[in-house]
């Protein structure tokens, strides 16, 4: 999952509100809502340019990668050795050959 910083990022340059971050950035008002509030999927490449520029960082400031605990959950189901350790039989894989009857 990729947590958004950019409000606490944008707070410690001293902007304490979306209207704030609206003029720092010279975007629309609605648009500096959505980035202020983590309401958004997707933005244009201007649109984080202006970020960066107005907030004086990088990109990778801005966002960070954080595995969801579903994502955890899935890589320790896959880990062949936590099977082993659990007890439990591994089910047969698709690439692994199938006994003949």
């Amino acid at each position: 999952m990729i947590v958004n910083l950019i409000q606490t990022v944008a707070r410690r340059r001293g902007i304490e509100n979306a209207n704030q971050l609206a003029l720092a950035i010279d975007v629309p008002a609605n648009l500096a809502v959505r980035l202020w509030s983590d309401n958004f999927q997707r933005f244009d490449r201007d649109t984080l340019d202006k970020l960066c520029a107005g907030l004086k960082c990088q990109p990778g400031t801005l966002f960070k990668y954080q595995e969801s605990e579903s994502v955890q959950e899935t890589a320790q189901d896959s880990d062949p050795e936590a099977e082993q350790r659990s007890g439990d039989v591994p089910a047969q894989s698709a690439t692994e050959p199938q006994e003949k009857r």
